[in-house]
């Protein structure tokens, strides 16, 4: 295998392995110096290089963190990194902080710390986002919240890209439109100079402190780039750059090449006849296996026919012939490095061998193959081989149906809710709201409700005063309230001075009028009071006293505004306008339950549409309402509260502790929000549990934090039935050798956005991520 090194803005090479390890053993060559191969996609390092060993001792020395992480109130770049790209990163983070940038990083923390609290923080408080992004650091669950942490805070983003990395989707989704840098298919100068750029313009004045002496952004920036881009490197006799690295001949070199190419053939050959081996025993024992059941120790080899081209799938269809098992992975980086050494070894050896390639296995299809291998080739004798052949009859399980999965694992409730959600026909304000218009536009009592005053109306009485020295007498008044004064509109208030009528006393009269509610109905009302010499004798309404009552207010504000006469349609959510009802403590709890049921009745003909599926507490307390009141209400029995008062007492501790609880809408909105992002999740292979029942896991330190396994239903006592289903991981409820899964989005960042959505701002109540999935769905009951 040809290598070649990429030293100081160098490239340099071939070498064989040997010359490589012989470096590093020496120190000429560094873990994370750049490096490339035959068969290698692009540049990487030394540390990825197959065959090469490197010690603790070596592996140690890169990953001392390089300084402090800062810690100050200036202007700073958090660094996410995933810790198994410690060694690059940190020489990397190195320059940085020489160049004068000030870096927080994460440098170990304690356990015993707050580590989300402290990560999150700093995320917040920075400046700039520089994301080193691998494919260890994308599959990272702490790298992924990071990153929607900063976009959510809208952080300006820097992605250094360290090697090839396919995305998540929802990273993809993301991060895509980015500013990202490829440094391994850059020369160093390109790197540099690209990234110093992206560092100031991102950062702008004042986001680095000048270092003394030369400046390295300053250098770089200086340099004309020659070439964006590394090319693979050709063979070329430059193996002197380096001590002990021999000589090549352009002849041997041509006859190695031709050599090596044979071999390739040759390969390639052998391994269309062994895929085609092994995916014929792969569709023997998926077609034995396409039904559920209890296997016994004699049924190892049991297998049943399949029609002549068909293909039997993991669900037991058929599949079309062209469609190709994705065991390519599991043939090239498994099997077919080991069967040379399978049909030498010893027995126990060869059972060792396919057990660790089980323990391999990087994907579902991977790991199912090679639990087929290993049943064939005895690895697994009794107990071990019972639980085998049980996780294998229920691989349907976990067949990759997203849809299916979905519905299974992360929501439980009626299909036909499901289906709404993913058409989108659940919400919480539907497009056409014309019925809904009607049902609150033509309810004349709403109208008549616009314009009620709260008057109060006083007795007045007359006395007369003697003071000497005055023709005649002067007069005062005493008043006393008597009562309030619900009115349809404002007073009306004439004044008679009495000149048309000699007949009468020449003292002024004030008549007042008034339409009021009166014994279950409306009638007119009057007043009068007579007012001379600042006497005042009769019955008066203060009108300077007189105010809207709240109740009209609450029409006029907030139902009004809410109907649009010109589309004939409701403008926002009636669980905003519900909320708004319930929490105002000023309105009579008499007025509160008529306007409540009312809208209740006009959001129940649709209310999957209006939002009462996602917020659990309307239905419910729409029939605590029904059941204090017990007959209906009448819009005007707030004005007339007496044959009411039996339930007055009840309705407003009701009320009140209505309103201290989160609102309809922030839960209607946020289980929509959440709802939706789960309905467009997808499952990845997450590792497996080993025949003790402990995990196993393709990320060992970052597990996943939701896993699904194959377990055994519990009965009411808690027995296990025979059954065997999909449920969530929690440490001892898994078959043994069940393949583990998990979902490749970023289900904190489906919380968030949700919260988001929501409006709220009172983040707590809304439960945490084990409260939320899977999503119990209970139709508001």
């Amino acid at each position: 295998m040809n290598v070649y090194l990429y030293k100081n803005d160098e490239q340099i090479g071939p070498y064989s392995l040997s010359q490589i390890q012989a470096f590093v053993d020496d120190g000429s060559c560094a873990p994370i110096d750049s490096v490339w191969f035959d068969g290698c996609i692009d540049w990487t390092t030394v540390s990825n290089l197959p065959g090469i060993v490197i010690s603790e001792e070596q592996r140690r020395q890169h990953l001392v963190p390089p300084f402090e992480a800062y810690t100050g109130t200036r202007p700073y770049v958090f660094v996410s990194y995933a810790h198994k790209d410690g060694e690059l990163v940190f020489r990397e983070i190195r320059k940085l902080h020489e160049a004068g940038y000030r870096i927080w990083y994460d440098e170990g923390i304690n356990p015993g710390n707050d580590w989300p609290e402290h990560i999150a923080k700093a995320v917040i408080d920075c400046d700039l986002f520089l994301m080193f992004t691998s494919p260890r650091s994308a599959a990272s669950e702490n790298c992924r919240n990071e990153v929607n942490l900063a976009l959510n805070r809208k952080k300006p983003f820097l992605a250094v890209y360290l090697e090839e990395t396919k995305l998540p989707p929802g990273l993809e989704l993301r991060m895509g439109d980015l500013q990202a840098i490829h440094k391994f298919r850059m020369p160093d100068t390109t790197y540099r100079k690209k990234l110093f750029t992206g560092l100031e313009n991102l950062l702008g004045e004042g986001g680095r402190d000048l270092p003394e002496g030369e400046d390295p952004v300053a250098a770089a920036l200086a340099i004309e780039i020659v070439a964006d881009y590394l090319t693979s490197p050709v063979a070329a006799d430059d193996a002197d750059a380096l001590p002990d690295s021999g000589g090549h001949h352009p002849t041997k070199s041509n006859a190695k090449w031709i050599m090596i190419g044979l071999g390739t053939a040759c390969c390639i050959v052998f391994l269309f006849f062994f895929q085609k081996n092994m995916l014929q025993h792969y569709k023997s024992d998926a077609s034995a296996e396409g039904q559920i059941q209890e296997p016994s120790l004699n049924d190892a080899n049991v297998s049943q026919p399949v029609d002549e081209g068909e293909e039997t799938g993991e669900d037991g269809s058929a599949k079309d012939s062209n469609e190709s098992l994705d065991i390519d992975g599991l043939i090239e980086e498994r099997i077919k490095k080991e069967m040379g050494k399978l049909r030498a070894a010893t027995e126990k050896e060869r059972v060792k061998r396919i057990q660790e390639m089980v323990n391999e296995a990087t994907s579902i299809e991977i790991y199912f193959a090679t639990l087929d291998l290993a049943k064939k080739e005895g690895a697994y004798q009794e107990a071990d081989l019972l639980a085998v052949q049980k996780v294998s009859a229920n691989r349907n399980l976990v067949a990759n149906d997203p849809e299916r999965l979905c519905r299974k694992l992360l929501f439980h409730g009626p299909d036909e809710m499901w289906e709404k959600i993913k058409a989108g026909k659940v919400g919480v304000r539907p497009s056409r709201s014309q019925s809904e218009y009607k049902a609150l536009a033509i309810d004349e009592k709403f109208f008549h409700l616009r314009e009620i005053w709260r008057n109060k109306l006083y007795r007045f009485v007359d006395q007369a005063l003697q003071i000497p020295k005055l023709n005649g007498d002067i007069y005062i008044y005493k008043s006393t309230y008597e009562q309030d004064i619900l009115s349809f509109g404002r007073i009306r208030e004439e004044k008679d001075d009495g000149k048309a009528d000699p007949r009468k006393p020449k003292a002024p009269t004030i008549l007042q009028t008034a339409e009021i509610f009166s014994n279950g109905q409306r009638q007119d009302v009057s007043w009068s009071s007579t007012h001379f010499k600042g006497g005042i004798r009769g019955r008066m309404i203060m009108l300077e006293e007189s105010v809207l009552t709240p109740e009209s207010q609450f029409v006029q504000e907030q139902l009004e505004p809410l109907l649009d006469s010109e589309e004939s349609s409701i403008r926002s959510p009636l669980l905003d306008l519900l909320d708004a009802l319930v929490r105002n403590q000023e309105l009579s709890p008499l007025f509160k339950a008529y306007v409540h049921g009312a809208l209740c009745e006009v959001m129940l003909v649709r209310g999957d549409e209006w939002g009462l599926a996602l917020s659990l507490r309307v239905i419910r307390d729409y029939d605590s309402l029904r059941a204090i009141v017990k007959e209906r209400l009448e819009l005007t029995d707030w004005m007339n509260p007496a044959p009411r008062e039996a339930i007055l007492g009840q309705l407003a501790f009701f009320y009140q502790e209505m309103g201290t609880r989160k609102r309809y809408a922030e839960e209607a909105k946020f289980n929509l929000s959440f709802l939706r992002d789960l309905s467009t999740a997808t499952f990845r292979y997450a590792g497996h549990v080993d025949k003790s029942g402990r995990p196993s896991y393709l990320e060992k330190d970052e597990p996943p934090i939701f896993t699904w396994c194959m377990g055994h239903e519990l009965d009411l006592d808690g027995q296990a039935e025979a059954e065997v289903t999909l449920q969530r991981f929690k440490g001892e409820n898994a078959l043994p050798f069940s393949p583990l899964l998990t979902i490749n989005e970023d289900l904190l960042d489906f919380f968030e956005k949700a919260l988001d959505q929501s409006g709220t701002e009172n983040f707590t109540g809304f439960g945490s991520l084990d409260d939320l999935v899977p999503f119990r769905y209970s139709g508001g009951e």
